[in-house]
């Protein structure tokens, strides 16, 4: 989590929660003496759960699969060359997606090249 953010959250938290917690206080569901136990408790409980779900939300969508789908939507992009795996099982829906042919492997010189030659 970034940390500029995570301090906001913070300080939006010390804002927030005393506000609840002095309601639920008045309601008579937290006794007075509870209140900064509670106040810490709940805060580093939002963070946590933030945390995690920033965690859940940055797998998503930085897999592979998500960024070539990402770039094939965009409007200037005409085609996304891809391995066969992804043009023709994972991202098969979408039309820009292509494969790429199997690279041709030639000897030169006693190496084995192992990618087409750049066209000059």
């Amino acid at each position: 989590m970034d940390p500029a953010f995570r301090d906001q959250l913070i300080a939006a938290l010390r804002i927030i929660i005393p506000w609840l917690l002095t309601i639920a206080v008045a309601k008579g569901a937290i006794p007075t003496d509870q209140v900064g136990d509670v106040t810490k408790y709940a805060i580093d409980a939002i963070v946590g759960i933030v945390t995690v779900g920033a965690v859940v939300w940055s797998w998503l969508s930085h897999r592979q699969n998500s960024q070539i789908a990402n770039v094939a939507d965009m409007a200037n992009v005409t085609k996304v060359v891809t391995t066969k795996q992804i043009a023709k099982v994972d991202l098969k829906e979408n039309q820009k997606v292509v494969a790429h042919a199997k690279p041709r492997t030639t000897t030169r010189k006693g190496s084995t090249r192992k990618t087409p030659r750049a066209n000059k």
